[in-house]
């Protein structure tokens, strides 16, 4: 199977805003970041830090402590600009990014920007990237709109990015959603996690039905009745499940088949 390119999230982003804002870059010249990336606030945090403008593509702020925390110098990163930052995320994360994540978090942004709060969101995002001798580890990117413009649509967006690859112990792809409560703190409002396994799987008629009555919440005794199986089969049947999606317990397997469009 070929592996998916990086390069289409620039253009499902394009396509995203359009759908949710309508794609407009003719007075973009005239949004002014020096306030925000003056702020000392920046140069202080550990995270490594950069600016994305969503309508342009470009990177207009990248923070001094990138090899910190990336293995990647701000120099780096500037000459090699979004396409080389995105390049560097695990191929197969990259495919949910694009294919679930950037929906989702369009999504939140629309429904918020009818209320004129688009920056009361953050996005916390775990995924695998890579680092300069080739090697994956897991990243946790945390997005929040810097600046907005006509009908409250995010431009600029800032990352905050951390590595965690030391206590991450699981292998899922997440998506956090978070709001500011009334006292400006914010707290998590919705979490949704992907897992990445071979797309090629393919699965029986009969895995198939045994995998929306588990989503169902059935237990091994109704599976067995309405499918007319031996408890023994249906537990066959969840082992294969389980080691065709690769995953270790039935809520996983739940999430994995969902996220991936099975169920």
């Amino acid at each position: 199977m070929k592996p998916f390119s990086q390069n289409k999230i620039h253009k499902t982003i394009d396509k995203l805003y359009d759908r949710f804002f309508s794609l407009d870059t003719k007075d973009d010249e005239k949004i002014d970041y020096e306030e925000e990336l003056k702020n000392p606030y920046f140069k202080m945090l550990p995270e490594a830090i950069h600016v994305f403008n969503l309508l342009t593509k470009k990177l207009v702020y990248i923070s001094p402590n990138y090899k910190d925390v990336t293995d990647w110098t701000a120099e780096e990163m500037a000459k090699g600009g979004p396409e080389f930052m995105l390049s560097l995320i695990h191929p197969d994360h990259a495919k949910i990014y694009n294919d679930h994540i950037l929906l989702s978090m369009f999504r939140q942004f629309s429904a918020h920007a009818i209320s004129n709060d688009v920056s009361s969101i953050k996005f916390v995002v775990t995924m695998k990237y890579k680092n300069s001798v080739g090697e994956f580890f897991w990243m946790r990117n945390s997005i929040m709109v810097l600046k907005t413009k006509l009908k409250f649509m995010p431009v600029t967006m800032v990352s905050y990015l951390n590595n965690i690859d030391h206590f991450k112990q699981d292998e899922a792809i997440t998506l956090t959603t978070l709001k500011k409560d009334e006292r400006g703190n914010f707290k998590a409002v919705k979490s949704q996690r992907f897992y990445n396994f071979d797309t090629r799987v393919s699965l029986t008629k009969k895995e198939l039905s045994v995998l929306y009555l588990l989503k169902t919440n059935n237990s091994t005794d109704e599976i067995a009745q309405e499918l007319h199986l031996s408890k023994r089969t249906v537990y066959n049947y969840r082992n294969s499940l389980l080691k065709k999606m690769q995953v270790n317990n039935v809520h996983q397997l739940i999430n994995v088949s969902e996220s991936n469009g099975l169920i």
